[in-house]
C-alpha cells in the first residue's frame, strides 16, 4: 500500500548499500528518470517520497497481486494527487520500475489475447 511505502523504501536502502556501486549508480539514474517523468506530468513531492510511491506501486502489483488501476485509484485517495495526476504517477512508476507489467494496463492486450478492461 502507498501508506507503507516508506517502509518499502528503507528495505530498498538496505538492499542498496549491498550491492556493488555500478549496481547503485544504475538505480540512482533510474530513480532521477522516474522522477523526472512523474514531475514532467505535474506531480509533485519530495524525490524520496516519489521514489519510494514509485516502488510501492510496482511491489503491490508484483507481490499483492493489485491491477495498476486499483494503485491509480489508491494513489488518488491516499495521497494529495488529483485523478489525473494519479493516472500519470502510475504509468510513470511501470514505465520505470516494472516495464515488465505494463500488459496489466487498461487497455493492452492480456496473455490470453484480452484486452484489459
Amino acid at each position: 500500500m502507498i501508506v507503507g511505502g516508506l517502509a518499502a523504501a528503507g528495505v530498498a536502502l538496505g538492499i542498496a548499500a549491498a550491492v556493488p556501486a555500478q549496481a547503485h549508480a544504475d538505480a540512482t539514474t533510474q530513480d532521477a528518470t522516474f522522477v523526472a517523468g512523474v514531475r514532467a506530468g505535474g506531480v509533485t513531492g519530495s524525490v524520496s517520497t516519489l521514489i519510494a510511491n514509485g516502488h510501492t506501486v510496482c511491489y503491490d502489483i508484483d507481490v499483492a497481486g493489485m491491477r495498476p488501476a486499483d494503485m491509480q485509484h489508491q494513489l488518488w485517495w491516499q495521497t494529495d494527487m488529483d485523478q489525473n495526476h494519479s493516472i500519470w504517477f502510475t504509468i510513470v512508476a511501470i514505465d520505470n520500475y516494472c516495464p515488465w507489467d505494463t500488459h496489466l494496463m487498461p487497455g493492452q492486450t492480456d496473455a490470453t489475447g484480452s484486452t484489459v478492461a
